[in-house]
């Protein structure tokens, strides 16, 4: 006797982060710009998005980046966290988390501006130089 199989879910569902439109779409909740999802099987072979969290802060971890579909190795993230050019937290000492607006406007702000990199911006401790440069020191 045949096994049922599991519905799989299509390639390019899996490969292609979820849009705010789609979750409008669907009635669920206003996502914002970037968020996590699992795909819910709808029965006829289509998968709609579904919110995991609700949170705009998430764990820090090593699937983060392939989950939000961002194409940034967990290092690089980690290493924008420790500059503090990505807001994030310490709930605890063995968890960090990250806020996933400021990540957006991090993406963004980084694909439209050519100048990103070398502007010169001010830190909460008071100086003055480039993400860059802050970047750079803080990992040494």
């Amino acid at each position: 006797m045949n096994k049922p199989r599991a519905a799989k879910k299509p390639e390019a569902a899996s490969q292609k982060p979820a849009t705010p439109q789609a979750f409008q779409a669907a009635g669920d909740w206003d996502a914002g710009k970037i968020a996590l999802v699992d795909w819910q099987p709808m029965g006829d072979g289509t998968y709609r998005p579904r919110v995991r969290t609700r949170d705009r802060w998430v764990r820090l971890g090593k699937k983060l980046p392939a989950q939000l579909g961002i194409n940034m190795s967990y290092a690089s993230l980690r290493r924008l966290v420790i500059a503090a050019i990505v807001e994030s937290r310490r709930p605890s000492p063995a968890v960090t988390e990250v806020n996933l607006d400021s990540l957006d406007a991090h993406l963004t702000a980084s694909r439209k501006d050519s100048e990103y990199w070398s502007t010169k911006v001010p830190w909460p401790d008071r100086r003055v130089m480039t993400r860059l440069a802050r970047l750079r020191e803080a990992i040494g």
